[in-house]
């Protein structure tokens, strides 16, 4: 059985940014690949960069890594 992705976690996200272009660009990535995130879930590899921006703890942004990240 698989868990959702943290829905929370992404618009939390979102919200530091103006929209969710504004955080692809900061990002490098396309609003597409952020918009897939949306329905998938924020992929690991960018919620160090995402704490960062963002000054969100990993526990915020995806809950699932928190020991990881925090």
């Amino acid at each position: 059985m698989t868990k959702k992705p943290n829905r929370a976690g992404f618009d939390l996200v979102v919200s530091k940014f103006k929209s969710q272009s504004d955080m692809a660009r900061a990002l490098g990535v396309t609003r597409a690949v952020v918009s897939i995130w949306r329905t998938g879930g924020i992929p690991i590899k960018y919620i160090p960069e995402l704490r960062k921006m963002t000054g969100l703890r990993g526990r915020d942004i995806c809950p699932e890594v928190a020991d990881m990240m925090d």
